[in-house]
Order: structure tokens, then C-alpha cells, then sequence
């Protein structure tokens, strides 16, 4: 058993992602997270000491023009994390907060955020999750998209999973895809107008929580 756990670790380093597919190209990326928690295969990687940082330092670099061409972006501690028994509250204000500070820098007019959630939250979901190979998908979890190429106000009916956002990405910077499941995603480009003049930011306010 000790034996297979090692051989299974080794074999899942070897897994390509994203970030592996920016360092061919030359693109520049980083991961905005304190504490790294699951992500071993990244965490032990060459990329841990240059392309990880605390993520209070989105809100400076979004604020200098110093955003990467990607980021990811993973909230800090249980308390904004919007997992029970957390504050949801707590947890949209620093949204909120990044969002605001990526809105008001330089880089707004060629930026898109895409806010999800790794979980749908226990409730009951009246459709029926797709069966596209299989694994499958899970219930469904909200996907805000928020960028000034935007459609204004759309909603979008095609199915997106969270392979999509590699998809996305994956299109803009003319990547290989990682599997057949980005391969086959939906890239979102349905719900852009990269020709309609970039909308301007909408600057929200913190809410006052309980």
C-alpha cells in the first residue's frame, strides 16, 4: 500500500496543467494564494518560489498594471471562504475587493475575471447533471463572467463546466489543450462582443455584515 501511494504521487506530478502550458509558450502567469493548501503538484514544483505569492498582492498589482497575462486568484482562511459555517457576506466584500481593485488599475480594458465556486452548496438542483463521458459533470455552481467585452447583462443557456475557463484560455493564447474534456468544452466566446466599445468598471460597495 505505501508502495502504490509513492508510484500514484509520482504519476500525478508527471500530469500536465496550465501553467506548464504558459511556460512553453513564454506567457507570463501567477497564482494569487497564501498557504497553497491542496495543490501538492504545484506547491513541490519549480514554479513554487517565482509564480506563487500572497494573495493580498492582487490588490497591488492590480492596482500598478503589474497583472500577469493569467492569474488565479483563491480567497484567505475559513472566514472569507463562503464554506457554512463562514460568512457569505464576509466572503462577497473581499470579492468585492479584488474585483474593485482590478475595475480601478490600468489593465481593466483588457482584462476578463471569471468567478466561480468549487462547490454548489448541498441544495438540490432540479437538472440532472450531464453525462458527457464518463465522469460526468456535478450539479451546477454559479459563473460570473465580468469584463468590459462583455455582452451587457447576458445570460447565457449553453452548457460551460470548469473546463471551459481552460478552453478560454487556452483560445486567446493559441495553447494545446491539457485533455479531451478542455478540447471539447465550450469556450464562453458566446457571451463576448470584442468589437462594442469596452464598458466602463462598476465600482461596488462593501456590504456591512452581521
Amino acid at each position: 500500500m505505501h508502495r502504490d501511494t509513492k508510484a500514484y504521487r509520482r504519476r500525478v506530478s508527471t500530469f500536465p496543467s496550465l501553467p506548464d502550458r504558459f511556460e512553453e509558450a513564454g506567457i507570463r502567469w501567477r497564482y494569487y494564494v497564501s498557504g497553497g493548501g491542496s495543490m501538492n503538484m504545484l506547491r513541490n514544483s519549480e514554479y513554487w518560489a517565482d509564480d506563487f505569492v500572497p494573495n493580498e498582492q492582487i490588490i497591488t498589482d492590480a492596482q500598478t498594471g503589474k497583472l500577469p497575462a493569467m492569474s488565479w486568484i483563491f480567497s484567505d482562511g475559513d472566514d472569507v471562504s463562503e464554506h457554512p459555517p463562514a460568512s457569505i457576506c464576509r466572503g462577497e466584500n473581499w470579492t468585492v475587493q479584488v474585483l474593485n481593485a482590478i475595475m480601478q488599475g490600468p489593465d481593466w480594458n483588457s482584462t476578463v475575471v471569471f468567478v466561480t465556486w468549487d462547490d454548489f452548496g448541498g441544495l438540490y438542483d432540479h437538472v440532472a447533471p450531464p453525462q458527457i463521458d464518463r465522469f460526468g459533470l456535478g450539479p451546477r455552481v454559479p459563473l460570473l463572467i465580468i469584463s468590459p467585452f462583455v455582452k451587457p447583462g447576458s445570460i447565457s443557456h449553453t452548457t460551460y463546466e470548469h473546463s471551459s475557463i481552460l478552453k478560454f484560455a487556452e483560445t486567446r493564447y493559441h495553447l494545446r489543450p491539457l485533455t479531451a474534456r478542455d478540447r471539447n468544452a465550450s469556450d464562453m466566446h458566446d457571451l463576448f462582443d470584442f468589437q462594442q466599445t469596452p464598458l466602463p468598471p462598476l465600482v461596488l460597495q462593501p456590504r456591512q455584515c452581521p
